[in-house]
C-alpha cells in the first residue's frame, strides 16, 4: 500500500540515523504508486544519505529492471556485489539480470552460490527452482520448491512453479489443485493468467478461458503464444470468427508454425472462407518454416 506507506513517512519523520532507510522505503511506496520519476529521484536522494547500502543498491535495481531500465539495473547490481559481495539478495538480482542477458544455463550459478550461502533464503531457492524447471531439470526443480515450501508453507510462487511443472507433465488435475492454494494470489500475474487458461480451456471452459486470454493479450499484445492460445480457445468454443481475428496476426508470419495455420484454415472453412482457409492449410501441409520477423502484433 504505496499511499499509506507515504502517509506515515511525511506524518512520522524518521530519526537522523534513519533517514536513509526511509528515503528508500519511501523510494520503494512511490514505484507502487506509479510515479516513477519521484522514485527514481527518491532512491538518488537514499543513496546520497547512504552510498554504501547494500539494500538500497539492490532495491534500486530491482526498480530500474522493473522500469526496462536493463543497463542501469546491472550497474546497481554490480555496485551492490562491489560492497558486499557475498551478498545473497544482490546475487539474486544480478542472477535474475544474467538470465535476462544471457540466459538459463549462465544465470544458474548465481542463484546456486546464493542458496549455498544461505540455504534458508526462499527467494534465492524459488529463482533456482525456476531457472531449472525451464532448463528441463524437473526433479531439482521440485527439490527445490519443496524446500522453500519447508520454511514458507503459503509461498504463493513455490505453489505455482510447482503447477507448472505439474502442467508440463499433463497431469492437469495436480496442476489445478496446487493452483487453487494460491487463491487469487496470480489473478493478474501473466505467468499465472496463462497456466490458469491452460487449465481451464483442458476443462472445457472456453469462455472463461477467453477471458482471461484476452485481458492478457491487451496487456502483452506481442506475445505470439498466448494470442496463439487464444485463438484455440475461440476455435474450440465454436466462436470461429474470433479464432481468426486472434490468429491472423501469428499466421500471417512467414515463419507461422503448423499448428496455428491448422486452425486458422479450419476456422475460415467454419465460416464458409474455403478459398482463403485453402491457402493457409496449404502452407500447413507444406510446412517448411522460414526466416522469422518482428512482431508488431496486428491491429490493435
Amino acid at each position: 500500500n504505496g499511499e499509506a506507506a507515504i502517509a506515515v513517512l511525511d506524518r512520522d519523520p524518521p530519526p537522523a540515523d534513519q533517514a536513509g532507510y526511509a528515503m528508500r522505503i519511501r523510494a520503494q511506496a512511490l514505484a507502487v504508486t506509479g510515479d516513477m520519476a519521484g522514485a527514481e529521484a527518491a532512491f538518488d536522494r537514499s543513496l546520497a544519505l547512504v552510498p554504501r547500502d547494500v539494500a538500497t543498491w539492490v532495491a534500486l535495481g530491482r526498480f530500474r529492471m522493473d522500469v526496462a531500465d536493463q543497463a542501469g539495473a546491472v550497474s546497481a547490481a554490480d555496485r551492490a556485489m562491489a560492497i558486499a559481495p557475498r551478498s545473497v539478495d544482490a546475487m539474486v538480482l544480478k542472477g535474475i539480470l544474467v538470465r535476462n542477458q544471457y540466459g538459463l544455463v549462465a544465470a544458474l550459478p548465481w542463484f546456486e552460490r546464493a542458496v549455498e550461502i544461505d540455504p534458508q533464503d526462499v527467494d534465492a531457492l524459488l529463482e533456482a527452482a525456476a531457472t531449472l524447471g525451464d532448463l528441463g531439470r524437473a526433479r531439482d526443480m521440485l527439490a527445490m520448491t519443496r524446500r522453500a515450501l519447508a520454511l514458507d508453507g503459503r509461498n504463493v510462487r513455490a505453489f505455482y512453479l510447482q503447477a507448472v511443472l505439474a502442467a508440463r507433465a499433463r497431469n492437469f488435475g495436480l496442476a489445478r489443485g496446487l493452483l487453487q492454494r494460491t487463491g487469487d494470489a496470480l489473478d493478474d500475474m501473466p505467468g499465472g493468467m496463462l497456466l490458469q487458461a491452460v487449465l481451464e480451456i483442458d476443462a472445457g471452459s472456453y469462455e472463461q478461458a477467453i477471458g482471461r486470454l484476452d485481458r492478457l493479450v491487451s496487456m502483452q499484445p506481442d506475445n505470439l503464444r498466448v494470442r496463439r492460445l487464444l485463438g484455440t480457445a475461440e476455435w474450440r468454443a465454436g466462436n470461429f470468427r474470433d479464432a481468426v481475428d486472434a490468429l491472423r496476426p501469428i499466421a500471417d508470419r512467414p515463419d507461422a508454425d503448423v499448428y496455428a495455420l491448422t486452425v486458422m484454415g479450419r476456422a475460415l472453412e467454419a465460416i464458409d472462407a474455403r478459398d482463403e482457409a485453402a491457402a493457409y492449410l496449404d502452407r500447413a501441409s507444406a510446412f517448411a518454416p522460414r526466416t522469422g520477423v518482428p512482431f508488431d502484433g496486428g491491429p490493435r
